[in-house]
């Protein structure tokens, strides 16, 4: 019945704890944003088109793409026209995904194995003041419990993909030659193909740097949490800054 007792116990314990070191997923998402040298960046009315040759504005995926960077573009002080002779800036909005590498890596766990839980018959021999040596067996009770056996070294791999997506803001008034105004790209590589997940994930890590000047890329880390009921899409995340 104890060592019964003491199983529940540990039982209990390793619940706890692996409900404990269960962790959201995060994600690394890699930000840059650049400026022109002396780009005029007073127009605030936008029309976003695509900037891929084989994907139209039309195109389910660009709809669905470009209804999450609604939000962080009004935060940034720009506002999406009515129609394009409305506008006074032209975003291309572009996306994809990578197809995909194996990684390989090393990583090194410490190895505990669950002991004892048993009692031990043991014989001893004693001798008293005459000399008389006699045999006595007793038991003691070896508690359960988890010993250090050491690490263990394992090497594995694993499938990853790269998504990204690029937000390139010119003047509607020029051409194609005419120099942009400004370029914000976002890349996150995760074992994830699905660039419906990765999507809003990179535009919230990314809602900060439209149209400003990052001057490096930036490295920001995003945990995933479930979306606000009023938002339909998945992968609603937070931000954290690295």
């Amino acid at each position: 019945m104890k060592n019964r007792c003491v199983i529940h116990r540990l039982i209990i314990i390793l619940g706890v704890m692996t409900g404990m070191t269960a962790c959201t997923p995060t994600y690394l998402v890699r930000v840059d944003s650049i400026i022109a040298p002396q780009a005029e960046l007073s127009a605030k009315t936008y029309y976003l088109d695509s900037g891929m040759a084989n994907i139209s504005r039309n195109d389910l995926y660009f709809q669905e793409f470009s209804r999450y960077l609604q939000a962080p573009l009004e935060k940034a002080g720009l506002q999406m026209a009515a129609g394009k002779a409305e506008a006074a800036i032209l975003l291309h909005f572009s996306y994809g995904m990578s197809e995909g590498g194996n990684v390989y890596y090393t990583t090194h766990r410490p190895n505990y194995q669950l002991v004892g839980g048993e009692t031990v018959t043991y014989r001893e021999t004693k001798t008293d003041s005459s000399g008389t040596q006699s045999v006595v067996t007793g038991t003691v009770y070896v508690p359960l419990q988890y010993h250090y056996m050491g690490n263990v070294t394992e090497t594995n791999s694993e499938m990853l993909y790269t998504g990204y997506f690029s937000l390139e803001a010119r003047a509607l008034d020029g051409d194609d030659k005419t120099p942009p105004l400004w370029k914000l790209t976002a890349k996150c590589t995760s074992p994830t193909a699905d660039l419906r997940h990765l999507m809003p994930i990179m535009v919230q890590a990314s809602q900060a740097y439209f149209s400003r000047n990052t001057g490096k890329e930036m490295r920001i880390k995003i945990k995933e949490q479930a979306p606000p009921k009023t938002v339909t899409p998945a992968g609603s995340p937070s931000t954290v800054k690295q």
